[in-house]
């Protein structure tokens, strides 16, 4: 009971009893801090398959009067990706805003592609035979990533967020009390 009191020996009581979760604080490593001054529009979601082959020698005993035989080896990758397009507002100085009484003009820089995000959970290795390195694996999943980029661009992603963009700030100055608006 004296060791029960001096809280040196858990009481029966107190044993089966649950204990709050203490999360130690660990320290947080900031590396960068940037301001973001990005209007997202639009974003494309695509899956490419990229197929890439190439061809490399083995060499062969002598005795079999070769020096070397030919092999390809094939390698074919599935990748899942996001493509964001929109308007980086940072690109906006006061020669493209005029403002009088209730009127505002504004003319907006055109859209870019802003991200292109493609989780490495998001790539599928379907076939992988011998002879990739991992320098080679990777320069396949940037085209693939390019490949996502380059499609949505042909379906008009930028297009479609330079009307997005064009309506979002309209109704953001109308909203600001503006009454007469043209964005351009």
């Amino acid at each position: 009971m004296v060791l029960v009191k001096l809280d040196i020996l858990p009481s029966l009581r107190n044993l089966f009893r649950s204990k709050p979760v203490v999360i130690d604080n660990t320290p947080v490593l900031v590396k960068e801090m940037k301001s973001i001054a990005q209007l997202m529009t639009m974003s494309s979601f695509d899956e490419v398959v990229v197929d890439s082959a190439k061809s490399f020698s083995t060499e062969v005993p002598e005795w079999t009067g070769s020096n070397a035989v030919r092999n390809q080896s094939q390698l074919v990758v599935i990748a899942k990706g996001q493509i964001i397009a929109g308007v980086d507002l940072q690109e906006i100085d006061q020669n493209r805003i005029f403002i009088k009484d209730d009127s505002v003009s504004l003319v907006l820089p055109k859209s870019k592609v802003l991200d292109a995000i493609v989780n490495p959970s998001h790539y599928e290795i379907f076939i992988e035979e011998k002879g990739w390195d991992p320098a080679e694996v990777n320069s396949i999943k940037v085209r693939a990533r390019d490949q996502m980029i380059e499609r949505a661009m042909q379906h008009g992603l930028l297009t479609k967020a330079d009307i997005k963009a064009k309506m979002i700030m309209e109704n953001f100055l109308r909203s600001a009390g503006f009454k007469r608006i043209k964005v351009l």
